[in-house]
C-alpha cells in the first residue's frame, strides 16, 4: 500500500469503510430478525390508575356514582373511554348547560377542572351546540357524541393552538345545572393513550 498514490490510497479507503458499515448494518437486521437483538420499546405514557371499584368489566355495563343516586342527573361512564350518559333520575324536567366540563384527578387527590371541550349534543354535524341549556326530561336518558381526548377537537370543537391529547391521569365528565348552581360528577374513567384514539381524531388534532 505504500507504493499507492495518495488520491489512490483514500479512496480504497473510503471503499474498504463503506463495505465494512454494509457488514455491520446486515449483522444488525439479521440479529433483529432472529430475536438475538431485542428492538427497542416504545416509550409509553402511564395509563391512568383508576381505584378498585372501577374495574373495566364495570365500566363495560355502564357504571354511575353510586354516591349520587339521591340526585336528580347522574353522569354515567359507558363500554368505551369517553362515552358517556346523562340521565335524569326524577320525575321532574331538569335543565342543564350543554357545555359540560372533564376533570383530572391531581396528586393530592382532589379534582380540578381541565380546559377540554365536551358538549352534550349527540350530533356533532353542525359543531358545538348554539343552545345555552338544554332539557332532560323525567326519567329521561341522553347519550352525548362521545369524546375522544384532545382539549379542542376530541368531539364537536375544531382544532386551536395549544390542542393537546389529556392522559396519565384519571378524567371524570361533568354535567352543570342551567343556573349554574348545581354540578353532577360521574365516576373516574382512564383516558385513551394515543394510539387507542381513531385515527380522524388524531389528524384533526394536528392540523
Amino acid at each position: 500500500m505504500d507504493d499507492l498514490s495518495p488520491d489512490y490510497r483514500g479512496a480504497y479507503d473510503g471503499e474498504v469503510m463503506f463495505w465494512l458499515s454494509v457488514a455491520v448494518l446486515g449483522a444488525a437486521i439479521h440479529a433483529v430478525s432472529c430475536g438475538t437483538l431485542a428492538p427497542p420499546e416504545r416509550t409509553r405514557m402511564p395509563a391512568a390508575v383508576l381505584p378498585p371499584s372501577e374495574s373495566p368489566a364495570q365500566r363495560a355495563a355502564g357504571v354511575c356514582p353510586e354516591d349520587r343516586a339521591d340526585e336528580p342527573i347522574a353522569v354515567c361512564n359507558l363500554a368505551s373511554s369517553g362515552e358517556f350518559e346523562v340521565r335524569n333520575q326524577s320525575d321532574q324536567p331538569v335543565e342543564v348547560l350543554t357545555l359540560g366540563e372533564i376533570e383530572t384527578r391531581t396528586d393530592e387527590n382532589s379534582w380540578a377542572v381541565t380546559t377540554a371541550l365536551v358538549y352534550l349534543t349527540d350530533d356533532c354535524g353542525q359543531g358545538p351546540p348554539k343552545a345555552r341549556c338544554m332539557t332532560l326530561a323525567p326519567r329521561a336518558t341522553f347519550r352525548p357524541w362521545p369524546w375522544r381526548g384532545f382539549t379542542c377537537s376530541g368531539q364537536c370543537g375544531p382544532t386551536c393552538p395549544g390542542d393537546h391529547q389529556l392522559y396519565g391521569w384519571p378524567l371524570r365528565f361533568v354535567v352543570v345545572s342551567c343556573d349554574g348552581t348545581r354540578r353532577y360528577a360521574g365516576p373516574p374513567f382512564a383516558p385513551l393513550e394515543f394510539d387507542d384514539v381513531p385515527l380522524r381524531a388524531r389528524s384533526r388534532a394536528r392540523r
